[in-house]
This record gives structure tokens, sequence and C-alpha cells, in this order.
């Protein structure tokens, strides 16, 4: 079954690859320079779905700070890119689709929010089988 911890490290490898001059960090690093990504992961929700099926969505916020003074023509090329790289991620060699994604700038700082929703199936655990059945049979008249 797919961790929350590999779905972090999924949408960090798919930054890196595809940003590899941008650093990139997992937590918010005050007096951080620009330009890097601060990749934070806002919520997980996981629902029962049948038997050993669920549907778990994570939800992501992923901050860019500019480097160049001219900073809204950075953050559009910057959220440009973003649309287009993180519709797919590769997660343990599958592909997971984006949900619900969006861009915005809250007090001067550029957020790109992404969800990924995807179905896990438990393992099927082991359970002790019945070992002996007896029965009988009457006959009425």
């Amino acid at each position: 079954m797919i961790t929350i911890n590999e779905m972090r490290k999924a949408v960090m490898a798919t930054l890196k690859t595809y940003f590899s001059s941008i650093t990139l960090y997992e937590e918010q690093k005050q007096g951080a320079e620009g330009p890097c990504f601060f990749v934070r992961l806002l919520s997980t929700k996981q629902l029962r779905e049948i038997n050993r099926r669920y549907k778990r969505s994570h939800s992501f916020d992923i901050t860019y700070l500019p480097s160049s003074a001219n900073t809204m023509d950075e953050i559009d090329i910057i959220a440009e890119q973003l649309y287009r790289y993180l519709e797919y991620i590769d997660l343990n060699g599958s592909l997971v689709h984006a949900l619900n994604m969006r861009h915005e700038i809250i007090e001067g700082v550029f957020h790109f929010f992404v969800d990924y929703d995807f179905y896990v199936v438990k393992e099927k655990t082991n359970q002790i089988k019945m070992q002996k059945l007896e029965q009988e049979e009457f006959v009425h008249d």
C-alpha cells in the first residue's frame, strides 16, 4: 500500500526533475532566498469503499519564493510549468493524476495547491479458517 511519505517524496521528486536549479525545502525556512520551493502536505484523508478498497486523498501546498524583482512574470511562468508538470506524477511506477489544481497569491506569497486522489487496497490478512466442522442429520417423519 502507498504510504503518505511515498506520496510526499513523489511530489518532491517530480519538482526536482523539472526544476533542478531551484532549491527545494520540505518545511518553511526563515531567511530563505529565492528562487526556492516549499512543499507542504496540508491534509490526507482516507475513505473506505468496498471490502479492502479505500480512496485516499492528499492535498499539497507548494509555495514559491521568486528571485527576480519582476516577480509577476516569474510567478506566471512557474505557475504554467507547475500546472503542466504536476498533472501526473510517478508513484512507484504508476502515474497518479492531479485534481483541483489552482494557484493564488496570499499576502504577496505564491501558493500552488494540488490534490491527488487514488485508490489503495489493503493487503489481505491471513485469518484463521475453521478447523473442524461437525454436522448432524435428522430425518423427521
